[in-house]
């Protein structure tokens, strides 16, 4: 979340406050059979894929030993008019034929 504002500077959340974001899970492609569903699942944390984020502020490249981690309470706000997840329909004929060698 530091980095939602995408300039050059991480700026951090204030405590308690709510932020409204838009999240770009760049292109991704998945074909749902007819009749299938779908879950989204929000999660703070991607360990062991990705290192456990100590929420200091400081760079994750920096060596943190020795700080001691801060715990985040992370609060998901929704509401019917304003959380929505927009999934395009693409017909298979619209798209590029990938030849494999």
């Amino acid at each position: 979340m530091r980095w939602r504002h995408m300039g050059i500077n991480p700026v951090p959340i204030a405590p308690n406050e709510v932020e409204t974001i838009t999240l770009d899970l760049w292109s991704t492609a998945f074909v749902f059979d007819k009749g299938h569903s779908i879950r989204v699942a929000v999660s703070s944390s991607n360990y062991p894929r990705f290192l456990a984020n100590p929420n200091t502020g400081l760079p994750l490249s920096m060596n943190q030993s020795g700080i001691a981690p801060i715990v985040a309470h992370n609060t998901l706000h929704l509401g019917w008019e304003l959380s929505y997840l927009t999934l395009p329909v693409v017909k298979l004929s619209d798209l590029p034929r990938v030849v494999i060698v």
